[in-house]
């Protein structure tokens, strides 16, 4: 039987065990990429909160450009509008790639490989001057599942688990 919450099955079902709705899955259209300008929101005397300008692309885009992912100009307008924080789902649902998982049976239009995929965030930001030379970390409040996280062309550390939490030391 189908195992509650959004844990899913252990194996996958057969056809004729699937749930059947007389309503069709929503129809996801894409939402056009906005340009989003990025805002250091200080929280506190030392801390700035990065929660917008962030995008979002598989793998495969980032491979395939013949410029550098760190490159400030990078042409990202086939990347999404990413929502930090949030997954790579909550983002795709939101720029309308999926429809509502919550809406109906929704949720068997996503495709099992959304979770094989790999995908990079990316935010270009410039610290502010009253900071330079200022000790400084970057802490990620809840990465899911696996991260590896960089800087300036430079890896700072890895992460792994269910929503993990990370602090690296930046400075220089």
């Amino acid at each position: 039987g189908q195992k509650s919450y959004n844990f899913g099955e252990s194996r996958y079902q057969k056809e004729g065990e699937l749930p059947k709705s007389k309503v069709p899955f929503q129809k996801g259209v894409r939402v056009p990429k906005r340009n989003e300008e990025t805002v250091l929101n200080k929280i506190n005397k030392t801390d700035y909160l990065l929660s917008s300008g962030w995008e979002l692309a598989e793998s495969s885009k980032v491979i395939a450009s013949p410029k550098s992912l760190f490159e400030p100009d990078l042409n990202t307008l086939d990347w999404y509008n990413a929502v930090v924080p949030g997954t790579v789902l909550t983002t795709l649902v939101e720029q309308g790639i999926y429809p509502d998982p919550y809406w109906g049976l929704n949720n068997l239009a996503i495709p099992d490989s959304l979770c094989h995929t790999d995908w990079w965030y990316r935010l270009v930001f410039d610290i502010p001057q009253a900071e330079y030379g200022k000790r400084t970390f970057l802490r990620l409040e809840g990465i899911n599942y696996k991260a590896e996280v960089w800087l300036n062309y430079q890896l700072v550390g890895k992460m792994a688990g269910a929503f993990s939490r990370g602090e690296f030391d930046v400075t220089g």
